[in-house]
């Protein structure tokens, strides 16, 4: 697989996405023109679009969303997430087994 990008779009520009014909090639050539595609970008003529990182289909990216915007979580804070989330999954299995 090829390079995948991050899209984030705002509710409160709906209405201008709706009615924008444009939209379409706006992303395109948004994405197309990014100088460093892994630092998130508000390309110009694109409604309320934020680019995040593109990325290969076997990275793992994970995000959280603070007043409306993407952050990045920091390595230690990913390590993290997915060790609790290991042990949250075999707590899990031990509960469905035991029933």
């Amino acid at each position: 697989m090829g390079q995948l990008t991050i899209l984030a779009l705002s509710h409160d520009s709906m209405w201008d996405i709706e009615k924008d014909k444009q939209f379409g090639k706006n992303i395109v050539e948004a994405i197309q023109s990014r100088g460093n595609p892994n630092i998130p970008s508000r390309p110009h003529g694109v409604w309320g679009t934020q680019l995040g990182p593109q990325f290969h289909s076997n990275d793992t990216l994970l995000v959280s969303i603070e007043n409306g915007v993407i952050v990045r979580l920091s390595i230690a804070e990913q390590i993290h997430l997915k060790d609790s989330l290991a042990r949250f999954r075999k707590k899990q299995l031990k509960q469905a087994k035991s029933i």
